[in-house]
């Protein structure tokens, strides 16, 4: 026969379990709830190596997924069990198994934050850019600005010699300007046939203030001995180039903001030479302005934000073909013009 203490231990036992299960039962109908709730969803995680990850949207917010062993961080796009993508997701799933999401969600797609989701389906190779803006299509303008270099100009060649009180002095060799590094702005026009593909027409103006003139082959001739070496004579001035050139241009498509371009171009180049000192000594209007063919070679890299503008830096050779100013500068030609320019282009697309 039970004593009353006994009976009482065996009643407090079941009291103390029913009040367990009322306590933990809330919690685990709680998270049944958030599991097959319809407010969090199945979601897939695309990485930039194809990797595709199901996961929960509740779980897209507890941690920030870089996606260091994949290629960067990745992109979220709704899970549609019935589309292509299912077999695809479920044989790519890295860590995350379905019954760890909660198995199969057959129900509707439709949520209370959003409606009906739009499905965006994964193409390997194809950008994963919330708005594809890496695949500028259409017309465009792009202003450039920045600094340009003039390789040492070559003169037609002189052979003279003149006498002054019995010494003769002669050169025989290619004399040549030297500029200084000036400013160069181009406003390029153009139309994107796709993504890697494009033809502008590329007006610009380039600008170096003169430096010296210069001759490595002087000679000086007293009572039959002979002297030779080179000279240089400061000048002031300027030497504008107008390159009108039309370019066709290549890029190169990339999973990623960053495309990286190539090309060239043909055209003309409206060229004008202004001395103004020479040795610090005032001169007349002494000035001649010509055109010649130009041609040009360019190669760069462009970051597109999202919208339809990028930002970039370009490099481009400017060649121009011989050149004979005329004007106050008589018969004074060149055998051509080389600039190296490196500028910031900013482009937005229509």
């Amino acid at each position: 026969m039970l004593c009353w203490s006994e009976i009482t231990s065996r009643y407090l036992s079941v009291f103390c379990f029913f009040c367990l299960v009322g306590f933990f039962d809330p919690l685990i109908f709680a998270q049944q709830n958030i599991v097959n709730s319809p407010n969090d969803p199945l979601v897939v995680k695309i990485y930039p190596d194809g990797t595709k990850l199901i996961v929960r949207w509740s779980e897209i917010g507890k941690a920030i997924d870089h996606g260091e062993s994949h290629g960067g961080a990745p992109k979220i796009v709704s899970y549609n069990m019935s589309s292509d993508e299912k077999p695809a997701a479920k044989a790519n799933v890295a860590t995350t198994d379905l019954a760890q999401v909660g198995g199969a969600d057959n129900r509707s797609e439709k949520h209370l934050f959003g409606g009906e989701p739009k499905y965006v389906p994964y193409e390997p190779g194809a950008s994963m850019l919330p708005k594809d803006y890496s695949r500028f299509k259409g017309f465009y303008i792009s202003p450039e600005i920045g600094a340009a270099i003039v390789q040492n100009i070559n003169l037609n060649s002189i052979s003279a010699n003149t006498q002054v009180a019995g010494v003769t002095i002669g050169t025989t060799q290619t004399p040549y300007l030297t500029l200084s590094t000036g400013v160069r702005f181009d406003l390029a026009m153009g139309y994107a046939f796709n993504d890697w593909c494009s033809l502008e027409f590329a007006p610009g103006i380039i600008w170096n203030p003169l430096k010296t003139y210069g001759d490595d082959n002087v000679s000086v001739t007293v009572d039959g001995e002979n002297y030779a070496g080179s000279a240089e004579v400061n000048l002031d001035g300027s030497f504008i180039q107008v390159p009108l050139v039309a370019n066709l241009l290549f890029h190169i498509p990339t999973n990623s903001p960053w495309r990286p371009f190539f090309g060239g171009g043909l055209g003309a180049n409206y060229n004008y030479l202004n001395v103004t000192k020479i040795l610090g000594i005032d001169l007349d209007d002494a000035s001649g302005s010509c055109w010649s063919l130009g041609y040009q070679a360019t190669a760069g890299l462009e970051y597109a934000f999202e919208g339809d503008y990028s930002i970039g830096f370009k490099y481009i050779f400017t060649g121009s073909s011989a050149q004979s100013f005329g004007g106050d500068l008589g018969l004074i030609g060149t055998t051509g013009s080389y600039t190296q320019s490196v500028l910031l282009d900013f482009k937005a697309t229509f």
